[in-house]
């Protein structure tokens, strides 16, 4: 008799668990989306935008003088 309210019991406690943990994993992920991805997204644009402050002078692009554009030259690209 007492074992069987037992399995009651534990048959009831899986079931609710299962519905706790359906909820508790949706919190628990939508906090990290809602709140630490963006924080770490806004840090790394920040980095980014501090980095690249100041180097307008430095830069590695280099101008070419305009191509004339001719019929040779658009035959020459296919």
């Amino acid at each position: 008799m007492a074992r069987l309210r037992v399995a009651k019991l534990y048959q009831w406690w899986l079931r609710t668990a299962a519905k706790i943990q359906t909820v508790v994993v949706t919190l628990l992920f939508g906090v990290c989306y809602l709140f630490v991805v963006p924080f770490f997204s806004l840090i790394l644009r920040l980095r980014a935008a501090l980095r690249s402050r100041g180097r307008a002078e430095r830069s590695d692009w280099i101008d070419l003088p305009p191509e004339d554009t001719t019929v040779e030259s658009f035959q020459r690209m296919g």
